[in-house]
């Protein structure tokens, strides 16, 4: 580098800011004609943490649109534009700043979805805090774990059943008791226990924020904030049974934003169009990640409450994205062919050529970007009037744009099946510790079978027994307050996932199944469950089940049934029961749920 710069000048005399990033400038004379060469040094960049950006994008937006949708009464939805929340987080974060919460401070988030969770995340990363999340439906022993262990000494809840549970792990462990300083509490209906002295409902904790003199000082601490500052520790479920703290920076964010923008050219339209609805838990870092892309990019965000009723709120508010598991896609799936096969006649002939028509027009074709013959477009064109429209349309995801789906596997029959009718599922596969997505399918050109193909900016190879290792920028620091175990996870660098697969020529990743999941049968034979799991879930008469076999003579599995739908089949077959035993005893039952 030096050798190309003037004998009298140096490299510093030419650094200028262009917007987020560093441009260096390099003059290199070439005769009598000197040139400015300009590099763009994507190492070395401006504070681009995710909150500045998001606080930047509420002075420019205003009240011109939406930053967030959250259910206010039965069928109707409350609008925060992106100016009001926007001061909201400046008002939380002066609230902690009063409340001694600097860059030391772990804060546990123990909620269903609230879109306070999301302004308490931006309010936190503007002090320089750690979030740490915690499922809704933990148990009181998991909380005690995950709280002790981050040493959060703040707390906030989401509802009375996150606040029942908390205190009932105060009262049987005296450490969390002296540990705990403050519980916000996100409800206003949270009946606070008489004893309790410690908890302060969310907008009296909000109004701590109204005092002008912590403004500068959030500012200061925006200002002095690194990328290498600790965003979240996420706990997931170690081998052992004992969940480990995934700490994750302020940079593993900004490299998956970056990674995503380009591999998501899908949404390089108008963003005020998009609707994302928020359906998994913002405990999981899939959801977790999905939420803030979305609002990096400008995407208004609905916060489902309540995952039992994400079918009525998709026919309330017909998203263009959301975040799935394969399981969401499973019922539907089983929903669907249901209805399918309980056609007669002439009707479910045209169904049933509705979905070859689609897999031959979508799968041969537009998935690869090439245009169908004349003949194929037509007849895709009649079926997608009258068949495939009313299906999404009866799903609530009549304007689609993609759905990013991962988090277990999911059968080529059912993706297939979907894009067939025209709903495009991006299916992918990543882990906390990789701060989510590792691959994904791409606009065009995917293989079905595989997850994708690598993200840009990741590093993907193949290890010992066939374990996808990784590498980049999304990988995490290390597990919280656990040295022997963050060693053990990396080999020379490369993380290691604990999944088996492979990756081919064109970067295509292939999961197959969790190393640690593969089990012997007695006579020796290894079985991989997730493959057998993922076949039977298809069935619409099966809710849950779980494959065993390990150092068992044959495979067997444990299986919970979908009662209602065994109860309306009884019902139109006469078969009369006097319990739930007696019914899953029936041998007509018992044949029927197999046959499916």
């Amino acid at each position: 580098m030096r050798e190309l710069l003037q004998p009298n000048k140096k490299a510093t005399d030419f650094l200028t800011f262009a917007g987020e990033y560093v441009v260096l400038g390099i003059p290199i004379r070439k005769g009598k004609v000197e040139r400015n060469y300009f590099v763009i040094l994507n190492i070395v960049e401006k504070k681009r943490l995710i909150v500045n950006e998001l606080l930047k994008k509420g002075q420019i937006r205003g009240t011109e649109s939406a930053f967030l949708y959250q259910p206010k009464e039965e069928g109707t939805w409350e609008a925060y534009s992106w100016e009001q929340v926007s001061l909201e987080i400046e008002t939380l974060s002066k609230a902690f700043a009063r409340s001694h919460v600097n860059e030391t401070a772990r804060i546990a988030v123990y909620s269903q979805n609230m879109k306070e969770m999301i302004i308490t995340d931006l309010a936190l990363f503007s002090n320089r805090a750690v979030v740490v999340p915690i499922y809704a439906t933990s148990s009181y022993t998991q909380v005690a774990y995950i709280v002790k262990d981050s040493g959060a000494k703040i707390v906030c809840v989401g509802e009375q059943l996150q606040y029942d549970t908390l205190c009932e792990a105060i009262e049987k462990d005296e450490d969390l008791k002296k540990l705990i300083e403050h519980i916000i509490l996100y409800s206003k209906e949270i009946k606070i226990k008489e004893t309790d002295t410690i908890s302060i409902p969310y907008k009296d904790f909000l109004a701590l924020g109204q005092n002008t003199l912590q403004s500068q000082v959030v500012r200061d601490r925006r200002e002095e904030a690194t990328l290498e500052d600790i965003a979240y520790i996420i706990y997931t479920s170690g081998t052992s049974g004992v969940p480990k703290g995934v700490i994750l920076t302020q940079d593993n964010i900004c490299a998956a934003l970056e990674f995503h923008d380009k591999r998501l050219t899908k949404l390089d339209g108008d963003m005020k169009k998009e609707l994302s609805v928020a359906f998994l838990p913002f405990a999981h870092v899939f959801e977790k990640m999905w939420t803030l892309y979305c609002l990096h990019r400008g995407i208004t965000v609905a916060v489902n409450l309540r995952p039992a009723k994400i079918q009525q709120t998709l026919k309330e508010l017909r998203p263009t994205l959301m975040c799935c598991v394969p399981r969401f896609w499973e019922k539907v799936y089983a929903g669907v062919m249901q209805k399918i096969n309980s056609a007669e006649g002439i009707m479910k002939k045209m169904l049933l050529k509705a979905v070859e028509v689609g897999k031959k027009r979508n799968l041969d074709y537009a998935d690869y970007g090439k245009r169908a013959p004349l003949f194929l477009e037509l007849q895709y064109a009649f079926f997608n009037l009258l068949v495939f429209n009313k299906l999404r349309r009866a799903i609530g995801i009549g304007r689609c744009t993609f759905f990013p789906t991962a988090g277990a596997m999911l059968s080529n029959e059912i993706n297939q099946f979907f894009h067939a009718c025209g709903i495009d599922i991006c299916y992918g596969y990543g882990l906390t510790e990789t701060t989510a997505t590792v691959a994904c399918f791409t606009e065009k050109n995917y293989v079905f079978g595989s997850v994708g193909k690598v993200l840009d900016g990741v590093e993907v190879k193949i290890g010992e027994n066939d374990e996808i290792l990784v590498k980049g920028r999304t990988v995490m620091k290390g597990y919280y307050n656990k040295p022997e175990e963050t060693e053990k996870a990396f080999i020379e660098g490369w993380f290691r996932t604990g999944d088996a697969g492979s990756l081919d020529e064109n970067g295509n990743l292939t999961m197959r199944e969790r190393i640690k999941e593969l089990y012997k049968t007695a006579n020796g034979k290894y079985i991989a469950p997730q493959v057998i799991e993922s076949m039977i879930s298809k069935n619409p008469y099966i809710e849950q089940l779980m494959v065993i076999g390990d150092q068992r003579k044959f495979v067997s599995a444990l299986i919970v049934p979908d009662y209602e739908k065994l109860k309306t089949y009884a019902t139109e077959k006469a078969i009369s029961f006097s319990s739930l035993e007696e019914l899953l005893r029936n041998e007509d039952v018992n044949n029927f749920i197999a046959s499916q």
